[in-house]
């Protein structure tokens, strides 16, 4: 009984042996058979070899077929198009993506809220405005339609109610820089300005890098079109460190000449409000590249 596993094992190795030694020959054969394939002839409709010129008629005609098979969409050649477009132009990076519905803006307070918007990891951007998708805990998540409740009443001789030209808020890092060297006292934090998208890289002073007009590719698709640099709302008001400021420059201190937030004196610094070109999706990290 001791001696039975060894013997067993060692009865068994032969057949292992020509096991291993039949599937090398096969695979080998297949190599073989890979670099020297066996020349078959072409043949007519009529059962005879076809001549040299004819052979080389057929394989032009194949050739023609599996390029039309291989020729890309045309959302594949509008994507290429795109990319030409965009090439060797400064690229920049999403930090930040942010909605709110009007639920969720009502439960805060609705217009004695402040307007920081909830932490998306991707939005679905549309010519209506945006979509954002918000993590729920460690599993799933929840569609929030973005609401701007200006936007959506619209302001007599400035623009139509739900108007296409907001459908989307940006501000850049700089403007949050330049508010915390202003500010140094208080703890202001990304997403308080209540933009939709924060992006790292160009300057906020109108005309060095964006103005009204700008035309910007976002990831892989969206493209938006600044319309307007955006105006200091009162909500910023409700800021949980607006009363530290209040009490230094006053209720309109967002309107204050000494701070970079005034459209007036520092157009851009409050972010930008753009339309959308071309829909599609945008997640932290996706790359900017100006027109």
């Amino acid at each position: 009984e001791l001696n039975a596993y060894p013997v067993f094992v060692t009865a068994l190795q032969p057949a292992v042996f020509r096991a291993w030694m039949a599937c090398a020959q096969k695979w080998q054969r297949r190599l073989d058979s890979a670099r020297n394939p066996i020349a078959i002839p072409s043949l007519d409709e009529g059962g005879n070899v076809r001549s040299s010129e004819q052979k080389k008629d057929v394989a032009d005609v194949a050739n023609v077929d599996v390029d039309m098979h291989r020729m890309p969409s045309q959302q594949g050649l509008d994507s290429i198009e795109r990319a030409d477009k965009y090439a060797g132009r400064p690229e920049w990076k999403v930090l930040r993506c942010g909605a709110k519905d009007e639920a969720t803006r009502t439960a805060q307070g609705g217009n004695k809220s402040a307007q920081g918007k909830l932490n998306c990891s991707m939005l679905d951007v549309t010519f209506d405005g945006v979509i954002g998708v918000v993590p729920r805990n460690l599993w799933g998540h929840r569609r929030v339609t973005d609401f701007n409740a200006y936007r959506a009443r619209g302001h007599r001789g400035r623009f139509e109610p739900g108007t296409r030209d907001r459908a989307i808020s940006l501000v850049v890092v700089q403007s949050y820089e330049r508010l915390h060297r202003a500010l140094p006292f208080v703890k202001v934090q990304h997403g308080d300005l209540g933009e939709n998208l924060l992006v790292n890289g160009p300057s906020c002073d109108e005309g060095v890098d964006i103005q009204v007009g700008t035309q910007m590719q976002i990831g892989n698709s969206v493209v938006i079109e600044v319309t307007e640099a955006n105006s200091p709302c009162y909500r910023l008001g409700y800021l949980s460190w607006a009363d530290q400021v209040r009490a230094r420059y006053g209720d309109q201190w967002f309107k204050s000449r000494e701070l970079p937030l005034s459209k007036r004196e520092h157009p851009g610094g409050r972010g930008w409000l753009a339309r959308v070109l071309v829909e599609g999706q945008i997640k932290p990290g996706d790359i900017v590249r100006i027109a």
